[in-house]
């Protein structure tokens, strides 16, 4: 065959006037070639080419590879879930009340229970496409939910579940992100010698991504590896180091920013009258000049941001970047009092509030917390920090703020907007009553602002009133029609919470 493809590429080369006979090839070929004699010459060397070219493809024999068996999956440890419980897994998979899918997860895990193989691959990519949900994924996926990431690199971040260091070493950035989260919960030491025992050979995205990581477990053992990496070239690690100091108020960084503040923020307390009548305490502020080298090392960013002068952007960082703990121990003043000092001045007063809101958020400071929503509802304007205001607030307190605010008179569509959508849960049964009782209330003066949160706040609700839900609406209200498709979805989604769990339970 080879000879003859030769002999073929000399005619074509020659041309077929200068060369005349084709080249013949083995039987049975030949027998198909000889069709083409009765053409011209250039039609047989075109179509002597054309079949060489085919019976090389066709008569090759294919080589046989050795594959690899792939293990099975290890036996399961958990029982399955009911079909029913499924049958409500597949419809948040399939968008239908999806932000109730972690509800579903943690029920699920506590209840013992794995999802159904054939679900597997769908839970797995919702895994991959949001990180926060890994952890409740992990523990519903079962032995054959690791077996079957394993085959697939877009579900990689499932193989940092296992507690085998190895996985540190040849791992994808997925799974050595798990694993990472996962050891500092457990061995925060540990974690932190191996990061920094890879860490002049990661990617910048890698070391950002690990940094981040370090809130787990954070302690002042970790100031010095954090401290280091403020000096890193990129950006996103040099904030992610800065953020967990600022949650150290005894390391060095946070020092740095108290000695910053001092010279630009000063309190003079209030002094006693003749009478013994406090006067108003009264503050001074002081811009910044500049930005210098060590500022920006810590994190103080240059770039102006809108509503806000340069130089007042820079303060507001620092002052955000102080411990919170710091104001009431330097001036001998309660938080309220600093706060209501605070809201009475009129060129300081939303710096001050949204730094000392930030401040609060990072130190997990549920005083502090609690009274900036308590002052800033009272004058109806919210924070932009108020959802995350309330997560700081344990549970019951946070209900308690909630409630106050209904008592106290503020805008109940304010309340929706601001801090029902964003409190998070699940709500207590008396809870969940008042927030339903203001809601039919809202119904009845049709206020459009409400009625878009309305869903929203479905995912929090006591599932337990579901059988209640229905009654007690302004049917016949003038703004109902604006209403009641709204109203529909929101029943619809404390009933399918409520059958959701029922099922879960299901033997």
């Amino acid at each position: 065959m080879n000879q003859t493809v030769q002999q073929l590429a000399q005619v074509a080369l020659l041309g077929t006037e200068r060369q005349g006979n084709l080249p013949k090839a083995e039987q049975p070929l030949q027998a198909i070639l000889s069709r083409l004699e009765k053409q011209p010459a250039e039609a047989q060397l075109l179509g002597t080419a054309g079949l060489l070219f085919l019976h090389q493809r066709v008569g090759r024999v294919p080589g046989i590879e050795k594959i690899t068996a792939v293990e099975p999956a290890a036996e399961e440890t958990l029982p399955g879930c009911s079909a029913r419980a499924a049958a409500f897994l597949k419809e948040m998979l399939g968008g239908r009340f999806g932000e109730v899918l972690p509800e579903w997860l943690a029920a699920s895990a506590e209840c013992g229970k794995r999802v159904q193989a054939e679900d597997l691959p769908a839970l797995l990519d919702v895994g991959t496409k949001n990180a926060e949900w890994r952890e409740a994924i992990l523990k519903v996926i079962g032995q054959r939910g690791v077996w079957l990431a394993g085959q697939n690199a877009d579900w990689s971040w499932v193989a940092g579940a296992v507690e085998d260091e190895a996985i540190w070493e040849t791992g994808s950035r997925a799974a050595r992100l798990t694993f990472l989260q996962r050891l500092r919960k457990r061995e925060a030491a540990r974690s932190r010698e191996l990061l920094q025992s890879t860490w002049a050979q990661e990617s910048p995205e890698d070391r950002a991504a690990f940094v981040g990581a370090m809130q787990f477990g954070l302690s002042v053992a970790d100031e010095n590896f954090l401290e280091s990496a403020l000096d890193d070239k990129r950006k996103e690690v040099r904030q992610a180091a800065a953020g967990l100091l600022a949650r150290l108020p005894e390391s060095r960084f946070a020092q740095r920013m108290m000695e910053r503040l001092q010279p630009l923020v000063k309190i003079e307390a209030a002094d006693k009258g003749k009478k013994g009548k406090a006067g108003k305490a009264k503050i001074e502020v002081t811009l910044p000049s500049d930005c210098d080298k060590a500022m920006a090392r810590d994190g103080i960013e240059t770039r102006k941001l809108s509503g806000l002068g340069e130089k007042a952007f820079w303060l507001k960082q620092i002052i955000e970047n102080v411990p919170i703990g710091f104001w009431s121990a330097q001036y001998q003043m309660t938080v309220e009092e600093l706060i209501a000092m605070a809201a009475a001045e009129k060129e300081w007063r939303g710096l001050l509030m949204e730094a000392w809101a930030n401040a609060a958020v990072k130190s997990r400071d549920a005083v502090w917390a609690e009274a900036l929503l308590m002052e800033t509802g009272e004058k109806k304007t919210m924070l932009p920090q108020t959802g995350e205001l309330l997560s700081v607030l344990p549970a019951e307190q946070r209900e308690k703020c909630i409630l106050k605010a209904f008592e106290s008179g503020w805008s109940v569509d304010l309340v929706f907007e601001s801090m029902l959508a964003k409190a998070g849960g699940p709500w207590s049964k008396e809870f969940s009553k008042a927030v339903a009782l203001q809601a039919k209330e809202l119904a009845k003066s049709g206020d459009w602002m409400a009625r878009s949160h309305l869903v929203a706040v479905g995912k929090w609700m006591d599932p337990g009133l579901a059988g209640n839900l229905a009654e007690g609406w302004p049917v016949d209200g003038k703004h109902w029609n604006l209403w009641s498709e709204v109203v529909d979805q929101f029943i619809a989604m404390v009933q399918f919470r409520h059958d959701m769990v029922v099922a879960l339970k299901e033997t």
